[in-house]
């Protein structure tokens, strides 16, 4: 699937894929977690580029993490963070 142009696919930032054909109601269920971990707040939504996934925080922080930390049930560490200075 290619890559979306900006943040929520889009101008308008609805998060929809208009071609979708991948998942159906049958098949959606099968979904796993790729990656958790505990933020120092309310998380954004997640951007993920080579196998990192970046997030912000309302801790006024954002956070890098590997893809697949945390789902063996740890905590999910890091693999850096950097203050932002807001939200």
């Amino acid at each position: 699937m290619p890559g979306w142009p900006q943040f929520r696919n889009g101008p308008r930032h609805t998060g929809t894929n208009p071609s979708e054909d991948i998942l159906s109601p049958t098949d959606v269920g099968s979904l796993g977690v790729k990656w958790r971990a505990i933020l120092g707040d309310n998380g954004s939504s997640p951007a993920v580029a080579d196998r990192v996934v970046y997030v912000g925080s309302d801790d006024d922080k954002l956070y890098a993490f590997k893809v697949g930390c945390g789902v063996d049930g740890s905590t999910g560490s890091p693999l850096w963070t950097a203050t932002t200075g807001g939200e």
